[in-house]
């Protein structure tokens, strides 16, 4: 994984802790999908601005972004791990909906707080 598919080269790094924190928090990702807030931007609306301290992150469900979205559509979430700005503003290029998750699903995930069942089916 490379933290800059997403945005322009920045000084912002993962660290080898945080790497394997994006890693297994995709390999959730399917159980943490029924569980995001669906958002819908219209195009030119802002998801997300440089500069500004991510409170979450977001799953990319269908449209386009700009800059590009990542191969595995998950956004924010390396800026988040490392309690970092974002570098780029991310903007709808046309009709775009996804799931945003805020700071504390992520943190009850990782420390085993929050399942699938707790919220939703995901059958």
């Amino acid at each position: 994984m490379t933290n800059s598919r997403n945005h322009k080269p920045c000084d912002c790094k993962l660290t080898p802790k945080n790497i394997q924190r994006y890693e297994a928090i995709q390999k959730k990702l399917k159980t943490l999908l029924c569980q995001g807030e669906s958002v819908h931007f219209k195009p030119g609306q802002v998801l997300f601005y440089a500069g500004h301290v991510p409170f979450g992150f977001f799953y990319l469900q269908s449209g386009e972004i700009t800059p590009k979205a990542p191969d595995d559509n998950v956004l924010g979430l390396g800026h988040l791990l490392a309690n970092s700005p974002h570098c780029a503003t991310l903007t709808a290029r046309n009709e775009v909906d996804v799931l945003f998750f805020p700071k504390a699903v992520l943190l009850d995930l990782e420390n085993g707080k929050r399942t699938c069942s707790q919220k939703c089916s995901c059958n």
